[in-house]
């Protein structure tokens, strides 16, 4: 019987002992839960703002809050302004990954309704890449696009709307470089990052440091360095043109007749760094004679430097100049044909009157 007692007991205390360890567990799984969900994510400013005509209309504006890794769709922020109509934003992309805060510039400019448009259609083939700017591109689809507003056309303007037409290439980046406008006829080139595996191939925000290099025309030193810069926030589509632009902004020192390198300049997003290689009108760049290079010409803004490209006149692809600007440069260029990348600029014509272009001018 005290046999029994003694079993009994040693059983009743062992499931006391059992149901106590448990218990812990379960509180120790409980905190460590609770802890995990009270772990909320970062929070960021997110602002957008419309111009008209370059003027802010601080009642459009909107600013709200977003969590980190939010993907934010801004088709949805692409207002009807009534009197104005939409060319531009300042990110790249129609998709914003939630990083830090962010500030969205939307343009629009006034429609002049004593002027008549002329609507045309407008044909397109989109090629893709899915492993970086410098990928193989594939094509993606081909088509028209119908009752296109056919003034101020231009190789954006072709590109908003096709992002429109196909949101899931809304991520992609566009490849300016790449692209072509042949009268109605546009070649359209996008590529998705791929060198910061962390994102996914989505845009991403960075501070990016920059080393310029310059080679002034005359001088036997080539290549010249020093100059250091940082660019906070930019994005992953960041390209050579848009850092250039930025260090003439910042730099008074700078000019912007400079010519990119564009054989020796680099971006490295894995990095964050760019080398910028910039040459002066009159100082050839090395070319390598390993293959033959496409030799053409290309026509620009002489106040803005924006291309030009001709509909039923010649016209400035910068909205602002809106066609009224009466001069132009005429470039020689050299491009990479495996790349399509323009390694040397050289000034054939400084200050043509943009009236005695014709449409000759333009056709290769």
């Amino acid at each position: 019987m005290k046999k029994n007692a003694k079993l009994v007991l040693g059983l009743l205390a062992s499931i006391l002992c059992v149901g106590a360890i448990g218990g812990l567990v379960y509180g120790i799984y409980k905190i460590s839960d609770d802890n995990s969900v009270n772990k909320e994510k970062k929070s960021y400013d997110i602002t957008i703002n419309y111009f008209k005509d370059n003027v802010i209309d601080a009642n459009l504006s909107l600013n709200f809050k977003a969590k980190e890794g939010d993907i934010i769709n801004l088709l949805e922020y692409k207002i009807d302004i009534d009197g104005y109509k939409f060319y531009m934003k300042d990110y790249s992309s129609w998709t914003l990954n939630v990083l830090n805060n962010s500030n969205i510039n939307f343009y629009y400019s006034k429609i002049n309704e004593d002027i008549d448009k002329e609507f045309i259609d407008v044909n397109f083939k989109i090629y893709v890449s899915n492993n970086g700017k410098d990928g193989i591109y594939d094509l993606y689809d081909q088509g028209i696009l119908n009752d296109v507003d056919g003034s101020n056309l231009s190789i954006n303007k072709v590109y908003n709307l096709i992002i429109e037409k196909y949101f899931s290439l809304s991520d992609y980046t566009l490849n300016s470089s790449s692209c072509y406008m042949d009268g109605y006829n546009f070649g359209i080139y996008l590529y998705k990052n791929s060198e910061n595996p962390d994102q996914g191939g989505e845009p991403f925000i960075f501070d990016l440091s920059v080393s310029l290099f310059i080679d002034y025309y005359g001088d036997s030193d080539g290549y010249i360095g020093g100059q250091f810069y940082t660019i906070k926030d930019v994005s992953s589509s960041y390209s050579l043109n848009d850092v250039f632009s930025y260090i003439c902004y910042q730099d008074s020192t700078i000019s912007r007749d400079l010519i990119i390198d564009e054989e020796k300049s680099k971006i490295s997003i894995v990095d964050k760094h760019c080398d910028l290689y910039v040459y002066e009108e009159g100082t050839d760049p090395d070319i390598p004679d390993d293959k033959e290079y496409i030799i053409g010409h290309e026509f620009r803004c002489y106040d803005c430097g924006r291309e030009l490209v001709w509909t039923t006149k010649a016209i400035c692809t910068n909205p602002q100049c809106d066609g009224s600007h009466e001069f132009y440069k005429e470039y020689q260029t050299v491009t990479d044909p495996d790349t399509l990348a323009i390694i040397k600029q050289t000034v054939i014509v400084e200050k043509g009157n943009i009236n005695d272009l014709k449409q000759s001018d333009f056709e290769d």
